[in-house]
């Protein structure tokens, strides 16, 4: 497949959707399933064995009692030497790192290295403390399906778009 060329020689089309055209929100993992701070390693370790529901994840984020994140765990994280009655905050590394939902794919994938993380929890602006999703490095692949296929008309057409919102002039 041949992709398409804009004014700017950059490709464009069905084949190609720049990371920095889509934002994070089209590309993560909305409702991600979250720990309690409070919860055990050995309660946790036992869900992890269990292959109950969402444990095929490497990385969960960790709230509080009031739904506000604190960090965010990963399946290295829970195979250290600690005791099982050990609460999740006391594993906890570092704070959360996050991205807010209505950046891009590109500031998500910049920040990540920035950081050293392989996950970011998305947060909105105007409630930077909840959890809205998880992106991960595997979101390039993901992204591709999950932009909407009005969007993609959209962009394929050579319309302008900016955060939240699209120059639509003859399009769609």
């Amino acid at each position: 497949r041949s992709a398409r060329v804009k004014n700017s020689g950059a490709p464009c089309g069905p084949s190609v959707t720049p990371i920095s055209q889509v934002l994070v929100s089209e590309g993560m993992t909305p409702d991600p399933v979250t720990l309690r701070a409070d919860d055990t390693l050995g309660t946790v370790r036992t869900w992890l064995h269990s292959g109950a529901g969402e444990t095929h994840h490497q990385g969960f984020p960790v709230v509080n009692d009031a739904g506000v994140l604190i960090g965010v765990i990963t399946r290295r994280d829970l195979v250290g030497d600690e005791d099982d009655g050990t609460p999740l905050r006391s594993v906890l590394k570092r704070g959360p790192v996050v991205i807010y939902d209505d950046s891009t794919l590109r500031d998500a994938a910049d920040h990540m290295v920035r950081e050293g993380v392989g996950r970011l929890a998305v947060v909105e602006r105007d409630a930077p403390v909840k959890v809205t999703g998880i992106i991960t490095r595997s979101f390039s692949t993901t992204s591709k399906t999950s932009v909407s296929s009005t969007r993609r008309r959209r962009m394929e057409c050579g319309c302008s778009w900016r955060r939240r919102s699209f120059s639509s002039a003859g399009c769609f």
